[in-house]
């Protein structure tokens, strides 16, 4: 039986989540994006120029994805835009684990990241 509205909007809009081990570090939440935070981040990641042309940008490509993804325990945002600067700080390797595991749960790589760049 097909869902209605309001069904398939109870169940589509649970975003999927997954616990982390991060060692040294422990437990991290990462979470699905909705649509909008997911076409929020592709404007950060891949800027428009003056000319209209779409740019990669990769300074701060892993805190920008940490800061999208990582949760608190009760599904709310870990971080802001604010929080730039303390996350980038953070060791690549550890933000490399929690990025690499977001963008798997996304459904999104790295090379369908350059992909979009292109188009």
């Amino acid at each position: 039986m097909a869902l209605n509205k309001e069904q398939f909007l109870a169940v589509a809009a649970r975003p999927k989540t997954k616990a982390l081990d991060i060692d040294g570090i422990g437990e991290v939440i990462i979470s699905e994006l909705s649509a909008l935070e997911a076409e929020r981040l592709a404007v950060k990641n891949f800027p428009v120029g003056p000319d209209e042309k779409v740019t990669v940008s990769r300074e701060g490509h892993l805190a920008r994805w940490a800061i999208a993804t990582v949760r608190n325990p009760d599904g709310t945002p870990m971080f802001s835009d604010a929080d730039f600067e303390a996350v980038a700080a953070i060791p690549a390797a550890t933000l490399r684990k929690i990025v690499d595991e977001a963008k798997r749960l996304n459904g999104t790589t790295a090379g369908a990241d350059e992909d979009a760049a292109k188009n």
